[in-house]
Parts: structure tokens; sequence; C-alpha cells
């Protein structure tokens, strides 16, 4: 090739790429809370007008091309909505692939994939559990790792989306990875700003791009250690907390592909078939009271709550009393119990709130509730527990109520400071912990059993990284207790190929 061509070629990838940068539509699409014959689907449009109202539609197809089976439907959105258009698009066939794309004037978004839920039994459903992303601690490897494997319809994301702190606060100090507003947020514009400084990374805007999401909050999305009117991130000379949670919320709303009009609260339910119960639990904001010390008193006080009397009655009407159906429980923090030296470690989760976390055990335990799983965020380290009961045997796992897989980090570090073995050692209900690797659960579900593999990547501190195989563990149904496999077995799958810019 020539100099004049060569020089030609850099000449027209920046036209490219100047393009891209005045897209109308530079944070990519996103899908979401898939049932059988709905689904969320998202964008951001950056207009080049400052009318407070704009119009646009959308395509929705079973054909990549969409030469066919194609519906175009219209929205509108507005400044009050930071143009955030968030569709339900309705009357789709369940368990199918659907591809979907923006138009606003004569632009036209990247073309995202998305799966309705089936709503009969399905020999298998897979899901990739991730929570806790910081931008400042890493690449997001973890997310391009299950974008290329590509064997999951669905992505639970547990919380810690995002990061409220201010630049150089909870970092890895990477000189490309420095988060925008350099100050920890609290209005409505810093929230938004924020969520658009991460979905303006690649890694994360392909993974959206192909899969649906389904998200709940944890504290980071307002601040760390929140509560309903409160925060230990957060103190007189920030304002309002209810004013800072009011702002976090509705940037929360606009920006997740999340279905907000049927509830006023976040927790909710979602079905997959007609033996999966997916029971979204919000144990942060809308019934926490503040977090207390590790004294008995303040941790068994009757007055206290995690979840708030309204979610508990409802998770009494959500959960399934079938034999044959998962009640899978995606949550933040820990419930099984996490002591050292006979010391509760960590109050935040839910050993600080004991009275209400022995209405809940009773409460399944007395209505004989089976096939009990719980997800869970939070640690930023990887465990499989039993659930103990009373009279537990570590050694058969005999009086478990079922249980809990906590997801390692996606690169938020800073786990639990101590060496795993004394972990185990006070706590025999834990059966795996591993407390430095970075990666995700793909989690799988047939009529008989729960498998979850644990899946690492090699560093993120570097986008040049090898996925790491961790161990793998199943539940068979009717039983409430965690065994081991012998080896890592690869989950299979039929997906389309991925879409990619």
């Amino acid at each position: 090739m020539s100099f004049i061509w060569f020089k030609y070629l850099l000449f027209l990838i920046a036209c490219h790429n100047s393009i891209l940068s005045q897209s109308s539509f530079r944070y990519g699409v996103a899908s979401g809370d898939p049932k059988p014959n709905a689904i969320i689907l998202w964008t951001k449009i950056t207009p080049n007008t400052t009318d407070s109202i704009i119009y646009g539609s959308y395509q929705l197809s079973t054909n990549r091309s969409f030469k066919e089976n194609t519906k175009q439907i219209p929205f509108a959105t507005n400044s009050s909505k930071n143009y955030c258009v968030k569709v339900d698009a309705s009357n789709l066939t369940p368990n199918t692939w659907y591809y979907y794309r923006f138009i606003y004037k004569n632009d036209t978004s990247i073309i995202g994939r998305t799966k309705t839920a089936p709503n009969t039994n399905q020999k298998q459903v897979n899901f990739a559990v991730v929570s806790c992303s910081n931008y400042e601690h890493g690449y997001f490897n973890v997310y391009e790792s299950i974008t290329k494997a590509n064997n999951v319809e669905a992505i639970i994301h547990l919380g810690d989306y995002i990061y409220e702190m201010p630049t150089g606060v909870y970092s890895a100090n990477m000189l490309d990875r420095k988060t925008f507003p350099p100050y920890e947020i609290l209005t409505l514009t810093d929230y938004r700003d924020r969520y658009a400084h991460y979905r303006k990374d690649q890694q994360l805007q392909q993974l959206h791009q192909n899969f649906p999401f389904i998200n709940i909050w944890d504290d980071h999305e307002i601040a760390n250690d929140s509560y309903k009117n409160g925060a230990s991130n957060h103190d007189s000379t920030e304002g309002d907390y209810l004013e800072r949670l009011k702002h976090a919320k509705q940037a929360y709303y606009e920006w997740m592909p999340i279905r907000e009009k049927e509830h006023s609260h976040l927790y909710r339910k979602l079905t997959y078939g007609d033996n999966i119960n997916l029971l979204f639990l919000d144990t942060r904001i809308d019934g926490r009271d503040k977090q207390s010390s590790r004294k008995k008193r303040y941790r068994t006080d009757s007055t206290r709550r995690l979840i708030g009397d309204k979610q508990f009655n409802w998770i009494k009407n959500n959960v399934s009393r079938d034999s044959n159906t998962w009640n899978i429980f995606a949550q933040q923090v820990m419930i099984t119990p996490f002591k050292v030296a006979g010391v509760t470690a960590n109050p935040d989760q839910w050993d600080g709130y004991l009275y209400e976390k022995n209405r809940l055990i009773d409460y399944l335990v007395n209505q004989q509730i089976k096939n009990i799983v719980v997800l869970t965020g939070d640690l930023h380290s990887a465990w499989v527990n039993d659930i103990p009961l009373k009279k537990y045997k570590a050694r058969n796992g005999k009086n478990s109520l079922g249980v809990e897989f906590i997801t390692p980090s996606i690169t938020s570090s800073r786990g639990i400071p101590i060496p795993a073995w004394s972990v185990k050692l006070f706590n025999k209900h834990v059966k795996y912990l591993e407390l430095k690797k970075h990666g995700y659960i793909n989690f799988s579900i047939s009529p008989e059993e729960i498998q979850a593999n644990f899946n690492y990547v090699s560093t993120i501190l570097s986008k040049d990284w090898t996925l790491i195989n961790g161990p793998s563990f199943y539940m068979s149904k009717g039983t409430s207790n965690i065994e081991r496999m012998k080896e890592n077995i690869y989950i299979k799958t039929t997906n389309p190929p991925l879409v990619n810019y």
C-alpha cells in the first residue's frame, strides 16, 4: 500500500470514529425484564435539538436483517427523562430470540439481540450472575467473557452496577479508568452523568447489546451502606439524603432496562416456564433500618427490619408452594451466618437483622417451601453455602434450608480481608470460598437440578485476559444441600450468533 493510500485509509477511519462520536445513540441499546410475551427495550438519545419532546421509532424482528416479521412502532421521549427511551414491547412469542434497533430522524442505532422468557418447562435455562462493577478498579473483562461465551439467556445483575465515589477513592488508580464526574455524585445530573460514563464502556455496551438484563440495586447506586433514610457515605454537608435517594432512583429507572410501571418498588417476580420462580428482593433500601453494631441486643431487636413488613408479606404471597418449582431468591447481602471466633463479622448482612432473618426462615420452614436457592452479590468474593437450620450437619448437609451462591465481583476489590481457611474453620456450612478472583456464576436450571459453574478472568488490569474455569456445584430437586461436581461441566447452548458493532 502506498503512503498516499495509507493516509487516505487513516482519514476514513478518523471520519468513521467522528461519525460514531456524533451518533444520536452513543450509549448503545439494552433490554431487560423478560416475560414470555413482553420485554423492555432501551436506548438513550443525544438529540441535535433543544426540543423538550422528541419522536422516533423502533423495529423488532425475529430476523436479524429485519427483512421479514418486522414491527415498526413509534415512541416519544423528553428532557425530563434525560431523553432515555424505554418501551415495553408486547405481544411477543415465548422463548424466542428477537432483534431490535431504534430510529431517530436519519440516525439508526446498533442492532440489539434479546430473548423472551419461556412459558413452559425447558430442559435447561442458563443465566450469568454478576455484581459489583466498579469502573475505576479495572476493565470489564468479565462482561466480555460472558459475551464471548454466548451461552446464557439473561444476565442477573445483583447490584453495585455503578459506584458513587469520586475519582481516586476506592480505585486501582489506572490512568485510563477515571470515573466521571470526578467528584462524589449527589444530584440528578451527577447520577445521570455517572451512568452515561459507565455505558460508554464498550465491554458493557456489548453485553447489554446481546442479552437481556434483570437488575436489582445494592448500595452504591445510591451511597455506600445505604438504608431507607440514610447511608454511612452521606453526611449533613451533602444535603438531604432523601433528596439524594430520589435523584439516584430516578437516574436508575431512566438508565436500567427494567419494568417500573407495575410497582412502586423494585422488588418483583419473574417466571421462566412454570417451574422457575425468580424473586428479586430489595434488601438495601425499601425497608432497611440503619445498620447496628455487632452487639446481640441490636441484632435481635424485634423492631428492626431489613426488608420490611410489606416486602415480607409480598414474599409470602409470591413464593411457590409447588414441590416441583424452583424458588430462586436474587438479592444483595449474605443470608447464611458469617462468624469469626463466634462473633458476627458483618452486621450489614442478614446477620445484623436476626429477628427478620429468623422470621423469614421460620416461615419457609413452617410452610414447607422447597427447592430454595439464594443468589447474592455485595461481598466481592465467591461463596457456596448451605443455609444451616438448627441441628445442621456439615458432613452430609442434613437440616439445610437450601443453598446460597455468592457471585464474585466484576472488578471491585477489597473483599473479605481474612484467610479463606479461617472463614471455613468457623463456618462449617461454607463449602467453597474464593476471596481474590474476579468473575461470575454460570447458573443453569433444569427441571431436575440447578448447577453453578464459577468462571474467572486472569486479570482486570489489562485487556489481555484468559478465562479460568472454577469448580462446579449442583443441587438436586427435592434436596436442600449443595454437592460439588468432580469436574467443571461446560454448559452447552444453541444461542444464535452474537450481534456486534
